[in-house]
């Protein structure tokens, strides 16, 4: 058991660098709408429990979207959709 959670938590570790290297790098996609595929890619790597959001709990993995989860979070339930997600890039912490 310690063997898989062990696994499953490196895991976890490499889909979170890669999901805060994809945020940094679609800075540029700030005013989208829409995340585009490597934020929507990155968003899934971050949404543990595949819900469909981003909670706090889950935006630790990602030191940069920690910082600025609250000021992303632009209608204040807690969460970030996708498009929410997608504007975290360009704000500074």
């Amino acid at each position: 058991m310690l063997k898989r959670s062990s696994l499953q938590f490196g895991h976890t570790l490499a889909l979170a660098a890669l999901a805060s290297a994809a945020l940094f790098m679609t800075a540029h996609r700030a005013n989208a709408a829409d995340p585009s595929p490597v934020e929507a890619q990155s968003f899934a790597a971050l949404d543990i429990n595949q819900d469909g959001f981003i909670d706090k709990r889950e935006a630790v993995a990602s030191p940069h979207l920690a910082k600025v989860f609250d000021a992303a979070d632009t209608n204040r339930d807690g969460r970030l959709s996708p498009q929410e997600y997608a504007k975290a890039s360009s704000l500074t912490p």
